[in-house]
């Protein structure tokens, strides 16, 4: 090989070299993108967000209507489920010619139109949704046919998992056609509402001591956590450190109750990675869970998980977390401070 034939090739590989270190970043991007959630509240392809649309549609076509309650931009289920399922062609083709997909949102980062979220909060508690995500296959004229949410396996399985739910559809209008749909949510959990006074409870923590509720709040204000440590619920974790020291002296104290039932071990181990200060209790038989959150389903963020608890033991605050943020929740902590004097 001569002397010019050698600088070609050097020139060559120098050449792939800087184009790989420069499309680098753009392969990384990519990834990323694919990896991320949907844009929360914008209307996907295929799906609605106006329910009487969707009713009307289902009316029309004869299909059944796909109702997902989802938390588009921060529950880690909703988001499998959208990325293993609901953004799959093969979901897509199935979805056309078989259901009317709406999509109820209950996004963190970004703000719905006040028409959207009055609709979606009154289809939540209509439909007696205790957790992220939910999926209805509901009638067009209001009757729920079967109720689910994550499954793992794909689209291909979730396909067969709603088909054999839609089984049901023909047994309930060849059995009960004649009968007016049964108010499903009223049969459902209640969670407790603000201004009524926080349901009373006997817990243990992972040491073994006891915690009640009414004595805690003898003497300050609780903001109770009812979470299953998922990767969003670890998230917040280090949020409810820096509050509880910024509260602590002010009169509040932070519990968190793990909904994971007789599972020790997973709470133990996150009590140990985080250096977790605040009590977390043992709930073992998930009595006290369903209580306040409704019974908890595996593969689901509860709908309502966050009660802060005025000293005397009223509720003067509910959301979710995640779903609330930091600046927000320390909104309602000055709130409730500042109406206690401290």
């Amino acid at each position: 090989m001569n002397k010019t034939h050698m600088t070609w090739i050097v020139s060559l590989v120098l050449m792939a070299g800087v184009a790989t270190f420069l499309l680098r970043p753009i392969c990384a991007n990519s990834q990323a993108a694919s990896e991320a959630p949907p844009a929360a509240g914008k209307q996907q392809e295929g799906w609605l967000d106006d329910y009487e649309k969707a009713q009307a549609n289902a009316k029309e076509t004869g299909r059944p209507i796909l109702v997902n309650f989802s938390g588009s931009d921060w529950c880690g289920w909703c988001i499998k489920l959208d990325k293993e399922v609901f953004a799959q062609a093969e979901f897509k083709t199935y979805a056309k010619d078989n259901l009317v997909l709406f999509n109820a949102d209950f996004p963190r980062r970004t703000k719905l139109s006040e028409k959207v979220t009055r609709q979606n909060e009154k289809l939540a508690e209509e439909l007696g949704v205790e957790g992220f995500p939910t999926v209805l296959l509901v009638e067009g004229d209001g009757a729920v046919i079967a109720r689910t949410g994550y499954q793992p396996g794909g689209a291909k399985a979730y396909i067969e998992h709603l088909m054999s739910l839609l089984a049901r559809r023909q047994k309930r209008v060849t059995s009960a056609a004649a009968a007016p749909p049964q108010d499903q949510a009223a049969e459902r959990h209640s969670a407790p509402k603000v201004g009524a006074p926080a349901p009373e409870f006997t817990l243990q923590d992972f040491d073994g001591r006891t915690f009640t509720l009414s004595e805690l709040t003898k003497t300050k204000g609780v903001l109770l956590w009812f979470t299953n440590l998922c990767g969003g619920c670890q998230a917040e974790i280090p949020v409810l450190l820096r509050l509880r020291s910024l509260y602590a002296t002010k009169g509040i104290d932070i519990v968190a109750v793990s909904v994971l039932a007789e599972d020790r071990e997973t709470v133990a181990a996150v009590i140990r990675k985080n250096k977790v200060t605040f009590p977390f209790l043992y709930d073992p038989k998930g009595a006290v869970t369903e209580l306040y959150s409704g019974q908890y389903v595996p593969a689901t963020c509860p709908l309502k998980n966050i009660y802060l608890i005025q000293k005397g033991g009223k509720i003067v605050w509910l959301s979710h977390l995640p779903g609330s943020d930091e600046k927000e929740v320390a909104s309602q902590l000055d709130e409730i401070t500042k109406e206690a004097g401290q």
